[in-house]
């Protein structure tokens, strides 16, 4: 699948979860979620797109119950967790 179809389905995925995308100049992180609102850097390439797409909308499905995970002790532990699901998430959707 292409870079435009895996954003289309990470897009559509987000629909589903009734999750805002938008894209803003950040500056402090290339993505952040905040409930039921995902932002993503302005200005990224697709690929970079797509990575962050599917990290923030893995927290979502990981971490929605566990508060602002931003200021957590397990902060590192819910990090790596919802990156190795994004990477399986995009090995799926670039098949």
């Amino acid at each position: 699948m292409d870079n435009g179809k895996t954003f289309e389905k990470l897009m559509h995925l987000a629909t589903r979860r009734n999750i805002t995308v938008m894209f803003l100049p950040l500056e402090a992180s290339d993505s952040i979620l905040h409930h039921d609102r995902l932002a993503v850097r302005q200005g990224l390439d697709i690929k970079e797109t797509n990575y962050n797409l599917a990290l923030e909308l893995s927290h979502a499905y990981l971490h929605h119950d566990k508060g602002d995970i931003t200021r957590s002790k397990k902060r590192a532990k819910y990090d790596e967790q919802a990156n190795r699901a994004a990477k399986m998430v995009l090995d799926l959707l670039e098949e």
